[in-house]
């Protein structure tokens, strides 16, 4: 028999979905036959629903033999020690019982491609674990704005279920708001004040690289994209800082607008004819907290910013064009 306490990290989750963390060898078939069979409690009565919302507290306990339990892919939680492999520290730009944000440097994952990658998640899994958050076999904290390899920036990790379902309600209602900044080829005198892009997009994943059309163009294989920008000063050599508020969410989509826009980013040279680096001078820079959802209403109105990667803030420190 197995005895689990959810944790204030778990709770939110349907229990059927609780019991798939727990068990991934096991069918669905498995927990409703359990249910029936009364080998399923939670509070020491038999759940009437497997999509019953867990609470801080519940008890589990689900009467499986030792043997089921390995064959149903059930690992038991170990304590780590917190010496742990070395692994590089991120700067942390916010933290609180529910959140962390980070601040990614240029060349990181943020999320591993292969099994043997070190991405920002697990250094910041093993950040957390240092600092005494405990692992969950159900949930772990996890990146919720991720950013590509080259892009530097704040991170959001989701440290609790419930903090991971608000951030995803936050981006997929676009209220959370998502600033860039970027240094770009050309000086786009139009964009002195706030102006929005619309694009169609397409992604030629063979290729890797985003394909825009302009937004009267539409095909069936096509998405809309939008952003805002403006010019926050020209600088010296024809370049630009630029702002850029992030409406929709496609891969590539920054770097992809401005090309097409004529003001490709600096060192992009998967979208700049003129660059052979592929190192884009663009970064996530601010997170506006706003019409958050429980459990992090009490973040409606937080600011966090990133400071600028090293090769932003030289070109910034030299002295401006004047208009």
């Amino acid at each position: 028999m197995l005895e689990w306490i959810v944790r204030e990290e778990e709770a939110g989750r349907k229990l059927i979905r609780f019991l798939e963390k727990l068990f991934p060898h096991a069918s669905r078939g498995i927990f409703f036959r359990a249910q029936r069979e009364r080998k399923l409690k939670v509070n020491g009565k038999r759940p009437a629903d497997l999509a019953y919302l867990l609470q801080t507290g519940d008890i589990l306990r689900i009467y499986f033999t030792d043997a089921q339990l390995a064959q149903f892919g059930f690992k038991p939680q170990v304590k780590r020690s917190v010496v742990e492999k070395e692994v590089p520290s991120v700067p942390v730009l916010y933290e609180d019982a529910q959140l962390l944000i980070v601040n990614k440097p240029v060349g990181m994952l943020s999320q591993k491609s292969h099994p043997g990658d070190l991405s920002l998640t697990e250094i910041c899994q093993t950040m957390l674990r240092k600092h005494g958050c405990q692992e969950s076999a159900a949930f772990k904290p996890a990146v919720c704005n991720r950013l590509d390899r080259n892009t530097a920036g704040a991170v959001i990790i989701a440290k609790t279920l419930q903090a991971s379902q608000a951030v995803a309600q936050m981006l997929r209602e676009h209220t959370l708001g998502k600033y860039y900044w970027a240094i770009v080829t050309g000086v786009p005198t139009a964009w002195h004040d706030w102006t929005m892009l619309t694009h169609n997009w397409h992604k030629d994943k063979e290729a890797n690289i985003a394909r825009l059309a302009s937004a009267t163009d539409r095909d069936s294989e096509s998405s809309l994209i939008k952003s805002r920008v403006r010019l926050l000063k020209p600088l010296a050599h024809h370049l630009s800082l630029v702002e850029i508020q992030l409406l929709t969410g496609k891969s590539h989509q920054i770097r992809a607008q401005l090309s097409f826009e004529g003001f490709p980013i600096e060192g992009d040279g998967k979208y700049n004819a003129r660059s052979h680096q592929f190192r884009p001078l663009l970064v996530a820079k601010r997170l506006e907290f706003q019409n958050c959802p429980s459990p992090l209403a009490y973040l409606n109105g937080k600011v966090v910013e990133a400071a600028l990667p090293d090769a932003m803030q030289s070109l910034l420190d030299n002295k401006h064009v004047e208009k």
